[in-house]
Protein backbone atom coordinates (compact mmCIF):
# COMPACT_ATOMS: atom_id res chain seq x y z
CA UNK A 1 0.00 0.00 0.00
CA UNK A 2 1.24 3.33 -1.12
CA UNK A 3 1.44 6.45 1.58
CA UNK A 4 -0.95 8.24 -0.37
CA UNK A 5 -3.73 5.91 -0.16
CA UNK A 6 -2.98 5.48 3.41
CA UNK A 7 -3.38 8.77 3.58
CA UNK A 8 -6.78 9.14 2.14
CA UNK A 9 -8.53 6.64 3.61
CA UNK A 10 -7.44 7.95 7.19
CA UNK A 11 -8.92 10.99 5.84
CA UNK A 12 -12.11 9.25 5.19
CA UNK A 13 -12.17 7.75 8.29
CA UNK A 14 -12.43 11.32 9.85
CA UNK A 15 -14.82 12.59 7.49
CA UNK A 16 -17.12 9.79 8.55
CA UNK A 17 -16.40 10.63 12.00
CA UNK A 18 -17.69 14.51 11.32
CA UNK A 19 -20.95 13.43 9.77
CA UNK A 20 -21.80 10.90 12.45
CA UNK A 21 -21.26 13.94 15.07
CA UNK A 22 -23.30 16.17 12.53
CA UNK A 23 -26.00 13.56 12.65
CA UNK A 24 -25.92 12.46 16.43
CA UNK A 25 -27.05 16.03 17.75
CA UNK A 26 -30.05 16.23 15.59
CA UNK A 27 -31.09 12.87 16.34
CA UNK A 28 -30.33 12.97 20.49
CA UNK A 29 -32.39 16.13 20.25
CA UNK A 30 -35.65 14.20 18.65
CA UNK A 31 -35.24 11.58 20.79
CA UNK A 32 -35.15 13.71 24.20
CA UNK A 33 -37.87 15.58 22.66
CA UNK A 34 -40.21 12.15 22.64
CA UNK A 35 -39.30 11.59 25.86
CA UNK A 36 -40.41 15.36 26.85
CA UNK A 37 -43.88 14.99 25.01
CA UNK A 38 -43.98 11.47 26.66
CA UNK A 39 -43.95 12.72 30.24
CA UNK A 40 -46.17 15.60 29.22
CA UNK A 41 -49.10 13.00 28.35
CA UNK A 42 -48.10 11.22 31.31
CA UNK A 43 -48.40 14.13 33.81
CA UNK A 44 -51.54 14.96 31.89
CA UNK A 45 -53.01 11.47 32.38
CA UNK A 46 -52.43 11.53 36.19
CA UNK A 47 -54.11 14.91 36.68
CA UNK A 48 -57.31 13.54 34.60
CA UNK A 49 -57.31 10.33 36.87
CA UNK A 50 -56.80 12.84 39.88
CA UNK A 51 -59.80 14.80 39.30
CA UNK A 52 -61.47 11.89 38.65
CA UNK A 53 -60.89 10.46 41.88
CA UNK A 54 -61.52 13.86 43.53
CA UNK A 55 -65.33 13.98 42.04
CA UNK A 56 -65.86 10.38 43.18
CA UNK A 57 -65.30 11.06 46.14
CA UNK A 58 -67.36 14.46 45.88
CA UNK A 59 -70.15 11.90 44.86
CA UNK A 60 -71.01 11.31 48.33
CA UNK A 61 -73.68 14.24 49.98
CA UNK A 62 -71.48 14.85 53.33
CA UNK A 63 -68.19 15.24 52.08
CA UNK A 64 -66.47 18.57 52.15
CA UNK A 65 -63.75 20.59 49.86
CA UNK A 66 -60.94 19.67 51.78
CA UNK A 67 -61.31 15.95 51.68
CA UNK A 68 -62.30 16.08 47.90
CA UNK A 69 -58.97 17.97 47.20
CA UNK A 70 -57.21 15.61 49.61
CA UNK A 71 -57.89 12.44 47.46
CA UNK A 72 -57.54 14.31 44.25
CA UNK A 73 -53.99 14.92 45.71
CA UNK A 74 -53.53 11.60 47.11
CA UNK A 75 -54.33 9.83 44.06
CA UNK A 76 -52.02 11.88 42.46
CA UNK A 77 -48.66 9.72 41.88
CA UNK A 78 -45.99 13.10 39.92
CA UNK A 79 -42.53 12.55 41.46
CA UNK A 80 -42.20 16.18 41.65
CA UNK A 81 -45.71 17.20 43.58
CA UNK A 82 -45.68 17.34 47.35
CA UNK A 83 -48.70 15.59 49.07
CA UNK A 84 -50.07 17.81 51.78
CA UNK A 85 -54.14 17.90 52.70
CA UNK A 86 -56.76 20.98 51.43
CA UNK A 87 -57.53 22.89 48.59
CA UNK A 88 -53.65 25.09 48.36
CA UNK A 89 -51.72 25.37 46.31
CA UNK A 90 -48.70 23.10 46.08
CA UNK A 91 -45.71 24.15 44.17
CA UNK A 92 -46.66 24.07 40.57
CA UNK A 93 -50.10 21.98 41.79
CA UNK A 94 -53.17 23.94 42.26
CA UNK A 95 -56.49 21.38 42.89
CA UNK A 96 -59.82 23.51 43.11
CA UNK A 97 -63.63 22.33 44.19
CA UNK A 98 -65.14 25.19 42.24
CA UNK A 99 -68.52 24.01 42.55
CA UNK A 100 -69.12 21.24 44.92
CA UNK A 101 -72.94 20.17 43.85
CA UNK A 102 -76.22 19.50 45.87
CA UNK A 103 -77.15 16.47 46.25
CA UNK A 104 -80.01 14.80 43.85
CA UNK A 105 -79.97 17.61 41.79
CA UNK A 106 -79.19 17.53 38.20
CA UNK A 107 -78.06 21.11 37.37
CA UNK A 108 -75.51 21.32 40.26
CA UNK A 109 -72.94 18.76 39.78
CA UNK A 110 -69.72 18.32 42.15
CA UNK A 111 -66.66 19.44 39.91
CA UNK A 112 -62.98 19.14 40.05
CA UNK A 113 -60.03 21.01 38.48
CA UNK A 114 -56.47 20.30 38.72
CA UNK A 115 -53.99 22.35 36.97
CA UNK A 116 -50.26 21.94 36.82
CA UNK A 117 -47.09 23.99 35.94
CA UNK A 118 -45.38 21.43 33.14
CA UNK A 119 -41.06 22.36 32.73
CA UNK A 120 -39.56 20.52 29.69
CA UNK A 121 -36.56 19.37 30.32
CA UNK A 122 -35.39 19.82 26.67
CA UNK A 123 -33.34 23.33 26.06
CA UNK A 124 -34.96 23.04 22.65
CA UNK A 125 -38.56 21.87 23.08
CA UNK A 126 -38.05 24.47 26.04
CA UNK A 127 -37.11 26.98 23.30
CA UNK A 128 -40.15 26.23 21.15
CA UNK A 129 -42.98 25.56 23.63
CA UNK A 130 -41.59 27.67 26.04
CA UNK A 131 -40.44 27.23 30.00
CA UNK A 132 -43.13 26.16 31.29
CA UNK A 133 -46.91 25.69 30.06
CA UNK A 134 -49.73 24.82 32.26
CA UNK A 135 -51.87 21.62 32.07
CA UNK A 136 -55.39 21.23 32.89
CA UNK A 137 -57.78 18.04 34.13
CA UNK A 138 -61.57 18.87 35.16
CA UNK A 139 -63.61 16.02 36.13
CA UNK A 140 -67.48 16.55 36.84
CA UNK A 141 -69.90 14.55 38.49
CA UNK A 142 -73.58 14.24 39.66
CA UNK A 143 -74.08 14.14 44.09
CA UNK A 144 -75.92 11.53 44.74
CA UNK A 145 -78.52 11.30 47.59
Amino acid sequence: MTPARSRRRSGERGQSTVEFALVLLPFLLLVMGAFDLGRAVFYAHMLSNAAREGARVGVVAGRTPAEICARAKASLLLPDVPVSAGCDVAGSLTVAVPQRGTAGSATDPVRVTLSYTFQPVTPLIAQIVGNAFTLRASSTMYVEN
